[in-house]
């Protein structure tokens, strides 16, 4: 199914299929790096009036949220919906420096999801806290909030199998993001190069993720400076971005 033939209707429920909810819990025992990760669900309604109209939220909603932070335990931190993390606006949504950056990011956090989801296909039920991870990067991006471009991958599995992978970070949209680097073109190759031994390294885990999942998944993984890949995020093949040039053969 190509994603212009999908219906408004499949579209908003290949949405919610996407959402870390659905496959976070079956990807956690799985025998692979995993990111420490504390879930807290909180109503949609609330989110958004905490955003839109500085209602402050419930103290037992708080107390959860603390609670989460507490159990990972080091800043930085990493904080995400269970739908995205607005990660184009890193310092001021995903990444927490410290315990008080929590209230300013998540209603920014918010905004971000409120203004990219007219159509209704990001409705988010979570906020999610896991463990901010060091992972090999050569430079950052203006565009993205210092955000650092990072080794990542994003492989599609169908019928409990890998179907394709190919780099995350593109020349393009780097290039849009505005780098803060010279020879940030020079490095991005490097950056994507993907040795066979990192391949193997990927191929093990996803043989894991393709046993638990059937249907049609992209799965984006991660190369720590600890030389680990770990499985980031997942969501629906349908609905993510699959380019028609894959590892091995792309050239910038």
């Amino acid at each position: 199914m190509s994603e212009s033939k999908i219906s408004f209707k499949e579209r908003i429920d290949l949405g919610k299929e996407s959402s870390l909810l659905v496959w976070y819990p079956i990807i956690k025992d799985l025998s692979i790096p995993q990111i420490q990760t504390e879930i807290v669900k909180i109503e949609h309604d609330l989110l958004y009036k905490f955003m839109a109209k500085n209602i402050a939220l419930p103290k037992k909603v708080l107390g959860k949220c603390n609670k989460a932070m507490k159990k990972i335990g080091k800043y930085p931190m990493f904080m995400r919906t269970d739908q995205s993390s607005a990660k184009h606006e890193w310092k001021d949504t995903c990444f927490l420096e410290s315990e008080k950056d929590f209230l300013s990011h998540l209603s920014r956090l918010v905004e971000y999801h409120e203004l990219s989801n007219m159509a209704g296909e990001l409705g988010y039920e979570a906020i999610v806290f896991r463990e901010f991870l060091d992972l090999e990067s050569y430079f950052t991006a203006d565009y993205f909030g210092d955000f650092p471009i990072n080794k990542e991958v994003r492989c599609f599995i169908k019928d409990r199998k890998l179907v394709s992978m190919h780099n995350y970070w593109f020349h393009k949209a780097v290039e849009q993001g505005h780098p803060h680097d010279r020879y940030w073109r020079e490095k991005l190759q490097k950056l994507n190069l993907i040795s066979d031994y990192d391949l193997d390294n990927i191929k093990i885990q996803l043989k894991q993720v393709c046993q638990v999942f059937k249907d049609y998944w992209s799965v984006d993984f991660a190369k720590g400076k600890d030389k680990e890949w770990y499985l980031l995020d997942m969501a629906r093949g349908e609905v993510s971005f699959h380019p028609e040039i894959l590892i091995g053969e792309r050239k910038n």
